[in-house]
């Protein structure tokens, strides 16, 4: 009863979100109160927070965090996306075929794919991921509550992942010696959590996708031997590393392997002298 009064005042604090000179005010406190107590909102708030959170006003502050504008009101307003998103991802997920539900989803995803080098550059990715990852985990719970009857948003809700995991494979992939070589240790601790927070999410979204993501992953490293692609084979051998304890029963897996072992992967990892160290280790 004591919140009503604030209550009240909620919709016109959601509208002075677009506010110049009080976006990053307005989206920092919206944040800290979906993060702590989402309670206090209502239906009708957080309609008005989706339809500004789906909107132009949003689009506009994800294409600037892509392009590595980190000006404090695109942080501010990434922050909010990120707090919304978690507050309400059963909702984006079981209502994935509604319109504003797909085009916020969309945006978390355009935020696992920001301009940089993740930690040294990137700060957004890795808080990107961690909405992702918690997503996952309530996909992987729906899944199992439902039994034998699977929810029908499930198949479109995992496709999001998918899409999430072929994002970060682009952010793990290792920058040139050159540029690694002048990382200091905070760059290159964050580097590593990075990548084994990207681990944590392959082992668990297997649980959802199954053989489908292995061979997907196989049929990337195929086409980067082909292509001499150093760097991309190492981030693909690195998410099959991740995956091989969940592969270990799955005979159509062991197919694939064979197929990968009787590649030139590793005749051209002792003998190609253009392979980076880092791509020899993770083979």
């Amino acid at each position: 009863m004591a919140l009503e009064p604030l209550r009240t005042l909620t919709p016109q604090v959601v509208q002075a979100l677009t506010f110049d000179g009080m976006i990053e005010f307005t989206a920092e406190c919206l944040a800290d109160i979906l993060s702590t107590f989402p309670a206090y909102f209502t239906d009708g708030d957080f309609a008005s927070l989706a339809a500004i959170l789906s909107g132009p006003f949003t689009h506009e502050r994800v294409a600037a965090l892509k392009a590595l504008d980190l000006e404090p009101d695109n942080m501010a307003v990434g922050r909010l996306l990120f707090a919304y998103g978690d507050a309400t991802v059963q909702d984006l997920a079981k209502n994935i075929g509604d319109s504003t539900s797909k085009q916020i989803l969309q945006f978390l995803l355009n935020l696992m794919r920001c301009g940089g080098v993740v930690v040294a550059e990137d700060e957004i990715s890795p808080q990107a991921l961690e909405f992702w990852m918690t997503y996952t985990e309530f996909l992987i719970d729906s899944l199992f509550e439902a039994g034998e009857e699977k929810p029908p948003w499930m198949d479109p809700a995992r496709q999001y992942v998918v899409s999430a995991l072929e994002a970060a494979w682009s952010k793990i992939r290792m920058p040139p010696h050159e540029v690694t070589a002048a990382w200091d240790s905070e760059i290159r601790v964050g580097f590593k959590a990075f990548r084994a927070d990207v681990e944590d999410l392959l082992q668990s979204s297997y649980t959802l996708l199954g053989i489908e993501i292995f061979q997907q992953f196989a049929n990337s490293a195929f086409e980067s031997l082909k292509n001499r692609a150093w760097a991309e084979l190492e981030a693909t051998l690195f998410c099959l590393n991740a995956l091989s304890d969940s592969i270990a029963d799955e005979e159509s897996a062991d197919e694939v392997l064979v197929t990968l072992f009787g590649s030139s992967l590793f005749t051209d990892m002792t003998s190609a002298t253009t392979v980076p160290p880092k791509t020899r280790q993770t083979a």
